[in-house]
């Protein structure tokens, strides 16, 4: 216009701008407006000064100099309804015993509430009656909000979980949309604290802490104490490896010259006898050395489950036969049933048939000739009792693996029923044992997530019963080169108890190597002079022998003499397997040599760090000889 003012229709009315001041002031239909809704383009500035604007409804036709634009007047806003938790409180209601609410809410300064009266609603109104559309409102919660929230013409406002504390809610009202100047109506609000928020908790608070801070560091302790004794635990490990070391280097000894006698004398040679005798009670040691160090190394969580998928119904009855020929020689009724030809599952090959060996191997050593022992392998289904509530409840099934041993032998009293799956507790002193077949069995089992059992009476018999869970949801692995060990281990204690009975086992017929012409040198370096002689013995009619009695020595000689292979022991004085194997291979001129390692340390860490080394091959004492001599053939022809 001629003012320099935009005059701007919209589709909710006609609207002036002040370009100077930046402010708006809008006009509806109370204003004389033919309608809210004008066409587009329709308007038009005549030559007189006067405005023409065409709406859906007529058109206006104004002067804007003559147009007489009234002051905005000042609103003042009132709270006019409270609600607390969706029901509206008036004045002189009671809540709770006590009145909220002695005057009206809109003369009210202050209003105190408790903690869980914190669902609240405010209600309001500026009277304006001429234009009461173009009202709008903004709120503030003084100690919730940093600035007034713009609530457009809405006349309520919702306030949830409000945590305790004081608060002033404020509310203003404007025409123009200029807040500066408008007016505005407060409240005091107070939200009481719950009794545990209060001063005199809090110095409850301040005690228990303390006393938390005390269990805290007692725990702490405790912790620092069960560190302690898990290291102590890896030192104790540490000293069976040692240990083993030290008994497995005799057995060494004593295995392989036997081996040798019992395949060269004949059947009627009286030797033959006292080597057998030698032969078992070598194998027997050597079993009890690996299960101290299984039962250790479970002990300390260095034997972890390895689940393979198998058929536990077969792999137990070839478990069960193994046990056939003791059976038979002590006269017993020896029978394996199972409701099921195969019964599919995830389990540790290694562990579940320690643990079937250890129990049928207690039964036929604690059931007297002419008994008789019963294995039988089930599939059965178990009902679990469900959640819900507390006359319907969802039960679940759930199948599992039943392996029972059953015997007629000596049965146990019922102090040894409650004892006997303690650790090192032994029943019989009169029998064989260590005292940890069935506290470490019962370990096995718990590996697993089964259970055990046992039911039985005196001189009437003993019935082990274990249950296993059919696990086909877990992830499994292939495991090599693990099982045979023990397979072999189990045999060589069905022999020892065999030789109880006076049964004497077969002899194994040792294989003769084919001798040749140009012999390959092996470098044996070995700081047991009695197993070097021995070893010496075994390799010389094949082979070149040089020897050295430890790393040192067994360095200085490859690099003189060059040989094709070296047979080294890991523990060692001045140098050890490793670091010579190490030295080996990191040597341009005998880094082409195979470097096999003998050694009692048979952990996996070992193995790992020998490969690591540049050991060609790992091989644990004790070994057969024949398989020493395939091994070293074979790497010699690689």
């Amino acid at each position: 216009d001629e003012n320099h003012n935009l005059w701007v229709t919209t589709k909710s009315g006609l609207s002036l701008l002040n370009p100077q001041t930046d402010q708006f002031r809008n006009f509806n239909e109370h204003d004389g407006l033919q309608g809210l809704e004008y066409q587009s383009k329709s308007i038009e500035k005549m030559k007189d000064g006067r405005i023409l604007i065409g709406g859906i409804n007529g058109f206006n036709l104004f002067d804007p100099n003559n147009f007489e634009q009234q002051s905005v007047p000042k609103l003042s806003p009132q709270i006019t309804s409270f609600r607390l938790n969706n029901a509206k409180i008036y004045q002189g209601d009671s809540i709770g015993g006590r009145v909220l609410l002695n005057e009206a809410i809109n003369e009210t300064k202050k209003l105190t509430l408790k903690y869980d009266e914190n669902y609240i609603s405010f209600e309001f109104v500026a009277l304006h009656f001429e234009n009461p559309e173009l009202i709008q409102y903004a709120y503030k919660m003084h100690g919730l909000d940093d600035d007034f929230i713009d609530t457009g013409s809405n006349r309520a406002v919702n306030l949830s979980n409000l945590e305790p504390g004081n608060y002033v809610f404020e509310v203003k009202a404007s025409l123009d949309g200029q807040w500066e100047e408008a007016g505005s109506s407060a409240i005091e609000l107070t939200i009481l604290p719950p009794f545990w928020k209060t001063w005199w908790m809090k110095v409850i608070y301040i005690i228990v802490g303390g006393l938390l801070f005390w269990a805290l560091i007692n725990y702490y302790t405790l912790q620092v104490k069960a560190s302690q004794r898990s290291e102590l635990d890896q030192m104790k490990l540490e000293f069976f490896v040692n240990v083993s070391h030290e008994f497995r280097t005799p057995l060494t000894l004593i295995l392989n010259p036997v081996d040798k006698i019992l395949g060269r004398v004949s059947d009627s040679d009286e030797i033959k006898s006292s080597a057998l005798t030698i032969q078992r009670s070598a194998r027997r040691l050597l079993h009890l050395v690996n299960q101290l160090l299984d039962y250790r190394k479970m002990d300390v969580g260095m034997s972890p489950l390895q689940l393979e998928k198998g058929n536990i119904v077969k792999f137990s009855e070839d478990i069960f036969s193994l046990f056939v020929p003791l059976a038979a020689k002590k006269e017993l009724e020896y029978r394996f049933e199972s409701n099921s030809k195969s019964i599919t599952t995830l389990f540790d090959f290694d562990k579940v048939e320690k643990i079937i060996t250890n129990l049928i191997s207690n039964a036929i050593k604690f059931t007297d000739r002419g008994g008789s022992i019963t294995v039988t392998v089930n599939k059965k289904t178990k009902k679990n009792r469900g959640k819900g509530t507390f006359w319907f409840k969802k039960d679940s099934f759930s199948d599992y693996v039943e392996i029972i041993v059953a015997d007629s032998g000596v049965g146990l009293d019922k102090e040894q029923l409650k004892n006997i799956f303690t650790r090192f507790y032994h029943p019989d002193s009169t029998k064989t044992g260590t005292g940890i077949g069935l506290n470490f069995t019962k370990a096995l089992i718990g590996m697993h997530n089964g259970e055990i059992s046992v039911e039985s009476q005196r001189k009437k018999g003993s019935t082990f019963i274990v249950k296993l869970p059919i696990n086909l949801d877990s992830e499994w692995e292939n495991v090599e080169n693990i099982k045979n060990e023990f397979l072999i281990n189990s045999m060589n204690a069905v022999e020892y108890e065999m030789s109880i009975v006076g049964e004497e086992p077969a002899t194994v017929a040792q294989n003769n190597t084919e001798s040749h012409t140009k012999r390959p040198t092996v470098l044996i370096v070995e700081d047991n002079s009695e197993l070097r002689k021995h070893l010496i013995k075994d390799l010389q009619n094949d082979y070149i022998i040089k020897e050295a009695a430890n790393g040192a020595k067994g360095l200085k000689i490859a690099k003189k003499i060059f040989p094709d292979l070296i047979i080294s022991d890991v523990m060692m004085p001045k140098m050890d397997g490793f670091e010579l194997c190490k030295e080996i291979k990191t040597d341009f001129d005998t880094c082409h040599i195979p470097v096999l390692l003998l050694t009692a340390r048979s952990l996996d860490n070992d193995k790992v760090e020998g490969y690591k080394s540049g050991a060609d091959g790992y091989l644990s004492k004790p070994f057969v000889t024949s398989v020493l001599k395939a091994r070293i053939s074979n790497l010699l022809a690689t």
